[in-house]
Formats: C-alpha cells, sequence, structure tokens
C-alpha cells in the first residue's frame, strides 16, 4: 500500500501545485493568506507572489493617483467658475465707457504687481520699434536695412506680444490668475493668425483715416475686439474681423467715448512726472478689457455665419 498512497500522495501534490490562480488570489494562495489549502511555496514561487504584490499595489495606487487627479481637476474647474461669477457680481459689468473705466481702475489695483511688470515687459519688448521709427524720421540710406528690421520686428513681435498682453488684461479682467508668460502664449496658439490680423487691421483702420479721418475711426471701433477673439477665443482673422463687426453693433459709441477718454488719461500721466504714464497705459488696458468682458456678457459671442451656408 505504500506505493500506492504514495502515488496518490504525489498526483494530489501535483494537483495541488496546478492551483494558481492570477491576481490578488494567486498572491494569498502561494503566501498561505486564503482559504485555499495552504503550500509551503518554492523560492520562485515566492519571488513570483512578490512580483505580483508590488504590481497589484502599483496599479492600484495609479489609478487612486488619476481619481484624486480627476477630482482635483473637477474642483479647480468649479473654483475658478465661482470666481468669475463672484467676479463678475463685484464689479457689475455695464457695456458703457465710464462703467468701464471704473472697472479697469479696480482692476489694475488688484492685479497691480502683475500688470505693472506686463506693462514694463511689453514696453521694453516694443521699445525697438520705437527707436527705429525715430531712425527713420532722420532719413539716410544706409539705415534703410535698420527701418526693414524694425518694421518686420513690429510685424512679426511686438504686434502678437500687444495681442497677448491684451489677453492677460482680459484674465485680470475676469477675476483669473495671471502669469507673465501669458503675454508669450500667443506665439505657441494662433501667432500666425494674430500677425494676419493686427496687419489687416492696422491696413483697414489706415485706409479709413487717408478716406477722410471719419471712417478710419469708424473701422478702429467695430475691430477693437479683433485681438481678444483672436487669442481668447483663438478665432481665424476673418472669424475675427466679422465677430468683433457684429460684437460692436449698437455699442461704436461707448467705444468712441473710450478712444475720447484716453485723452486726458495720457495727460494725466505725463503730467505726474512722466511715470504715471504706465499706469495710464494700464487703465486704458484694462477699460477696453472690461469694455469686452461686458459685452460678451451681455450679448454672448455670435455665432461665425458663412455665406456658402
Amino acid at each position: 500500500m505504500a506505493p500506492a498512497s504514495r502515488g496518490i500522495s504525489n498526483n494530489m501534490r501535483r494537483q495541488d501545485s496546478a492551483m494558481i490562480f492570477d491576481g490578488p488570489v494567486k498572491i494569498q494562495y502561494l503566501t498561505g493568506s486564503s482559504g485555499l489549502p495552504h503550500k509551503n511555496p518554492t523560492k520562485v514561487e515566492a519571488e513570483e507572489a512578490s512580483n505580483l504584490s508590488r504590481i497589484f499595489k502599483y496599479t492600484t495606487l495609479v489609478y487612486r493617483i488619476k481619481e484624486v487627479r480627476a477630482v482635483a481637476l473637477i474642483l479647480n474647474q468649479n473654483a475658478e467658475i465661482m470666481v468669475t461669477i463672484l467676479n463678475n457680481e463685484q464689479y457689475d459689468f455695464q457695456p458703457r465707457a465710464g462703467r468701464s473705466y471704473s472697472v479697469g481702475w479696480k482692476v489694475i489695483w488688484t492685479y497691480f504687481v502683475e500688470l505693472l511688470v506686463v506693462g514694463i515687459v511689453y514696453a521694453v519688448l516694443s521699445g525697438p520699434v520705437s527707436v527705429f521709427q525715430w531712425q527713420v524720421d532722420k532719413f539716410a540710406w544706409f539705415l534703410v536695412p535698420l527701418a526693414m528690421f524694425g518694421i518686420a520686428y513690429g510685424v512679426f513681435v511686438a504686434g502678437p506680444i500687444g495681442y497677448g498682453a491684451n489677453w492677460v488684461f482680459l484674465k485680470a479682467v475676469r477675476g483669473e490668475r495671471i502669469e507673465i508668460r501669458d503675454m508669450f502664449v500667443v506665439f505657441q496658439k494662433n501667432y500666425w493668425n494674430a500677425v494676419i490680423a493686427n496687419i489687416v487691421v492696422g491696413v483697414i483702420v489706415g485706409l479709413g483715416i487717408v478716406m477722410l479721418i471719419v471712417p478710419g475711426i469708424i473701422f478702429a471701433c467695430r475691430l477693437a475686439f479683433v485681438p481678444y477673439l483672436v487669442v481668447d477665443r483663438e478665432m481665424d482673422v476673418m472669424d475675427a474681423l466679422r465677430v468683433s463687426w457684429d460684437m460692436t453693433r449698437g455699442h461704436g459709441w461707448q467705444i468712441f467715448f473710450m478712444g475720447l477718454l484716453t485723452i486726458p488719461v495720457v495727460i494725466g500721466g505725463l503730467l505726474c512726472l512722466g511715470v504715471g504714464i504706465i499706469i495710464s497705459i494700464m487703465w486704458i488696458a484694462a477699460a477696453f478689457a472690461a469694455m469686452y468682458h461686458a459685452v460678451e456678457l451681455k450679448d454672448g459671442i455670435p455665432e461665425i455665419r458663412y455665406t456658402g451656408e
């Protein structure tokens, strides 16, 4: 009976060794922590169980991290929405010139340091354009390459940075967190539309001014929202022109009055020992951003129309 019993025992041991499962059950079985029949694991089985245990713990940790990140993203989005709602209630945005300057004044003091740095950085980066223009006034043939470089710099560098600076002021008006690098975001998204839009708007307004000045003023007022639409909404040039024209319908006079108010604001800044001009420029930029945001809240963004549809 001994050989037979030994064969039965060996057969049971083979069946027992075949009872290996995947996942936590396998780990528990090999480590003796499950309800399955316990057996002493070999060195290979112990290492396999240890590896499976680490993989299982790592996978569980990864899923938990993803869940935490998803919850954090939702909470962050909800927080931004709440900040925007509270910001809108605090400032009571209305598409009027006086109200826009009032909101702009409050905004620049709320984000004074950030907007001051943005203003200084933009002034420094756009400074070469003013220098090149001054050199052109003192015309000499050897200055032609310098003048051409100045024009290219203004079109491809200073212009897009100006669009980015306008977007920073818009974010401040909305009560969003702003960073200095935000003024360079246009180089990462919608850059060529910003370049072309800046050229097109400049040509349209310039031609309008040549045509008895009044058309140029009208074009400047109706296309005042193009920079915000190109950067904030990432529209292409033609869409930004159409939408700005539609958004400013009924608000042209208020935008015109805002343009007139820039004169005393700039003069007041110059009278403050010249240093106040930086504050004046910040105030004007925040006021126009407040006007755009007020129209956006009141009327929304018009749908883009295509003539072929």
